[in-house]
């Protein structure tokens, strides 16, 4: 899988995560923006960013994540 394919993967993964715990989902037109996903939780728009790694130590693929 190259990097393009890992991407594409994250954000598909993410819309899937955010979708199936009941937020809305929209997806920017272009790519040209410094975030992947826009989620509507009823209250307010929250921008997202998706990372993804192909990190692992012993065995397990390891994040760490950071609200901004």
């Amino acid at each position: 899988m190259n990097r393009k394919q890992q991407g594409d993967l994250g954000v598909a993964m993410a819309i899937a995560y955010y979708t199936r715990t009941g937020y809305a989902v929209s997806v920017p037109l272009t790519d040209n923006t410094r975030y992947d996903l826009i989620i509507d939780g009823g209250e307010r728009l929250l921008r997202v960013q998706v990372k993804t790694t192909g990190f692992q130590r012993l065995g397990r693929h390891e994040v760490r994540l950071n609200k901004s």
